[in-house]
């Protein structure tokens, strides 16, 4: 889904790809994004930069992190930098694609809203019912976003469960306390 003023041709020219990521991440988002980048030839067209546009309420954090570790070997196996540009509204797995971007923008009027997805400890407050999944997996789907959030935002395992433990659409104080646009001079709107 280009949106950008440039064709894609353009875009390419210039070493660009863009594309969106709207509504609940699930089956369908996954099937229309991960095919739209296997097509693009990034190494012959010399792209360097993906913007990704996200306003998504989140979803199954399955299909989240399929698009996160496609995009992860995108970055890794050709050297792009990715930038994320949150709209409207990013939740859950919307949040945590916003945090697979080496440069984040926050437009104005986003809302940012961050929960724990699975727990181990009480009763689980969101996943899939389609698959029930013993203790062992869910402990070890709970360490696996909580060391994506970590290293995404530079901070300890500790500082970014309490950060999602917070259950809560987030401040201005706590976007610029938890440097969730990633660098220290941005400032969230």
């Amino acid at each position: 889904m280009v949106f950008d003023h440039e064709t894609p041709k353009r875009q390419r020219a210039i070493g660009r790809k863009t594309i969106g990521i709207f509504g609940e991440i699930n089956e369908s988002t996954t099937a229309a994004i991960i095919p739209e980048l296997i097509e693009e030839e990034f190494e012959r067209d010399n792209i360097k930069e993906l913007h990704i546009y996200i306003c998504s309420e989140g979803g199954f954090l399955s299909h989240c992190f399929a698009i996160i570790d496609f995009l992860l070997m995108l970055k890794e196996r050709f050297g792009v930098t990715i930038y994320t540009y949150a709209l409207g509204e990013i939740a859950s797995g919307g949040f945590f694609l916003f945090l697979l971007g080496d440069k984040r923008m926050l437009y104005p009027s986003c809302r940012i809203f961050v929960h724990e997805h699975i727990t181990t400890n009480e009763e689980p407050k969101t996943y899939s019912t389609r698959i029930k999944e013993d203790k062992t997996s869910e402990k070890a789907l709970y360490e696996m976003y909580l060391a994506y959030t970590s290293t995404q935002l530079g901070t300890t395992k500790r500082r970014a469960k309490t950060l999602l433990a917070m259950n809560k659409w987030l401040s201005k104080k706590d976007i610029k306390q938890y440097n969730i646009l990633g660098d220290k001079d941005d400032q969230a709107k």
